[in-house]
């Protein structure tokens, strides 16, 4: 009987032990992975300009699919509009970048943070290009039509 008790007793140990592996293993892949926080600045600095290069790229692409039209034709944005190209914006820059860019951004700003830089960017961008097209068409005066995109894009919601 000694034996059968020892066979036992390991067999019921090595499933204890796989069990207690595999709930660790479980748990591990639950929590989040460590940022490291600590960044020198030349790093912080590549990662925001990396980031700046890619918030004007996105955004010539809706300069040149959206707002081109908007401005030539002068005619105003609204809020509506505004929110909705916002939000696309957004979603299109938080899509472009893989993990391993997202988890360098982190290391810059909280994912509050990057979300509100992606809006401003968004906003400052449209409001300079806003005022380009204005000053081009209008001679430095800002017509009703640009006074009413400008007023919808620091307005906000």
């Amino acid at each position: 009987m000694e034996w059968i008790d020892i066979i036992i007793f390991g067999g019921s140990f090595t499933i204890m032990s796989i069990t207690i592996l595999i709930i660790k293993f479980k748990k591990d892949q639950k929590k989040p992975k460590n940022v490291n926080t600590k960044m020198n600045i030349d790093d912080t600095i590549k990662t925001m300009s990396f980031f700046n290069n890619v918030l004007e790229l996105k955004f010539k692409y809706y300069l040149n699919a959206h707002f081109i039209a908007y401005f030539v034709n002068d005619k105003d944005l609204d809020k509506k509009d505004i929110k909705k190209f916002k939000n696309d914006f957004y979603i299109d820059v938080s899509n472009m970048l893989c993990d391993d860019q997202k988890q360098q951004l982190l290391k810059v700003f909280s994912k509050q943070g990057i979300e509100l830089y992606i809006h401003q960017t968004f906003l400052s961008l449209l409001n300079e290009y806003n005022i380009k097209f204005q000053n081009s068409n209008s001679g430095n005066v800002v017509d009703d039509t640009h006074a009413r995109t400008l007023q919808a894009i620091y307005k906000g919601d």
